[in-house]
């Protein structure tokens, strides 16, 4: 029962942040949806949820500051279409190397906190949902939730 409530707080939030008029609408739109997916494919209680969010929230803004920061410093240099030495391509290489392995750093650090918070079940399930929301955004940015739309 109390986590038909959250879902249903959850939802609600989503909505009332959807419906501010703001250059990131889109953006707050689908993080209001990945949280209530996410919610509801780990099955997180309200003990839970409360722990969760802020570990994972931090989570998410660090390795989005990663990855901007790594393709700037990794793609940037090869926007311009110049050619490179075997020596600044080596370099460049060294820098992507490095971005990886900061973002599998990351992933880990979040795994390690997660583990005070939820059990060994729900971490791998975490991992699942993600990658089960990016499939339905890319399902929906390709048309297809045009239900009854020929």
């Amino acid at each position: 029962m109390k986590k038909i409530h959250l879902s249903w707080i959850l939802m609600i939030l989503g909505l009332l942040a959807v419906a501010q008029p703001n250059r990131g609408e889109d953006r707050k739109k689908i993080e209001s949806m990945k949280v209530a997916y996410l919610t509801e494919q780990l099955s997180l209680s309200p003990a839970e949820a409360e722990k969760f969010w802020p570990v994972y929230n931090e989570f998410s803004k660090s390795t989005k500051r990663m990855r901007q920061d790594g393709m700037k410093r990794v793609f940037g240099p090869l926007k311009d279409g110049k050619t490179m030495s075997d020596e600044e391509s080596g370099q460049l290489l060294s820098e992507y190397i490095y971005h990886v392995k900061e973002m599998q750093a990351a992933e880990l650090k979040l795994i390690n906190d997660l583990k005070n918070i939820l059990p060994a079940a729900k971490i791998i399930k975490l991992r699942m949902a993600e990658e089960g929301f990016k499939r339905r955004m890319m399902y929906r940015l390709r048309g297809g939730d045009r239900r009854g739309r020929n």
